[in-house]
């Protein structure tokens, strides 16, 4: 027989009251927490724009193949990779309410020669919270053009891109990316982008650019143009950016660096010899 079975039954009260005060309020919380995190993924659907566009299914051999031929789209899921060849183009759409015929809040153009991979693409589930539509993609090579849209729900709608040496935010805008010999160049047409590199992160906005380098190097903001000839003004001389091309044999028929009468460098074309000689100028990209 107990010594004391007051003491155990005040003490089982206790215990069962405490019980129920943990029951009665974490229930709630526990249940809050789920409707606000739980999510429900977006449909994902790629259409070929030009060529064939092939989808590689993870953990599988398989491949599947669009083309302008099919009318019908490819459904991409979470860890799948949409593959270009040289002379195809592809529209990767992400779509509310898991529905094909759903609200597109993002597509990319996903430029030839490229290769994206699909890591996730999510909605909340509840109407709870101001959690973000997130669309998740890693570029391993290749270009790509992104829109995101604004959604009806008001919800911010979201991008996510990873490449092997830079992660970049995106938030409703327009934006190219490209990702090439090791190096990242994120541009921003309209709207902000954040570019992580390690500790490093940059902000862009309207019309800037950022270049992430093979060594890591973070670069920026610099303008959205490039020029896409090395010293187009041959301010360096014929030297750097040009390749001198001539089937002269002798130096009657030549291109050198000079100045203008406004003290300009320009290119010179000489040709001293009656009979005729190619000769001409290549940049170098």
């Amino acid at each position: 027989m107990r010594q004391n079975p007051d003491r155990l039954a005040w003490t089982i009260l206790l215990a069962a009251f405490v019980a129920f005060c943990l029951i009665a309020v974490g229930m709630p919380v526990l249940v809050r927490s789920y409707m606000r995190s739980a999510t429900q993924p977006l449909h994902s659907q790629v259409n070929a724009q030009r060529g064939t566009v092939r989808v590689e299914r993870t953990g599988s051999d398989r491949a599947d193949a669009t083309s302008l031929d099919d009318p019908f789209p490819l459904q991409v899921y979470k860890g799948d990779e949409v593959r270009t060849g040289s002379f195809a183009e592809g529209l990767l759409s992400f779509k509310r309410n898991g529905e094909q015929d759903g609200e597109t809040l993002t597509s990319v153009v996903v430029y030839d020669s490229s290769n994206v991979v699909l890591e996730d693409a999510y909605s909340p589930r509840f109407g709870f919270g101001s959690d973000p539509h997130r669309a998740i993609l890693k570029i391993i090579d290749g270009r790509v053009r992104i829109e995101i849209r604004p959604s009806s729900d008001g919800r911010p709608v979201e991008v996510e891109v990873h490449t092997d040496n830079a992660d970049v935010h995106l938030v409703e805008g327009s934006y190219a990316l490209n990702v090439g010999n090791q190096q990242t160049s994120a541009t921003v047409r309209e709207g902000s982008a954040t570019v992580r590199v390690g500790d490093q992160e940059l902000a862009l906005n309207d019309e800037q650019r950022a270049v992430v380098s093979p060594s890591g190097q973070l670069d920026g903001p610099l303008p959205a143009e490039r020029d896409l000839i090395v010293n187009g003004d041959f301010a360096e001389g014929l030297d750097a950016g040009w390749v001198v091309i001539s089937n002269s044999s002798t130096d009657s028929a030549r291109v050198t660096g000079a100045n203008d009468e406004a003290g300009q460098s320009v290119a010179q074309f000489q040709h001293e010899q009656a009979q005729p000689a190619d000769i001409g100028l290549i940049p170098v990209s």
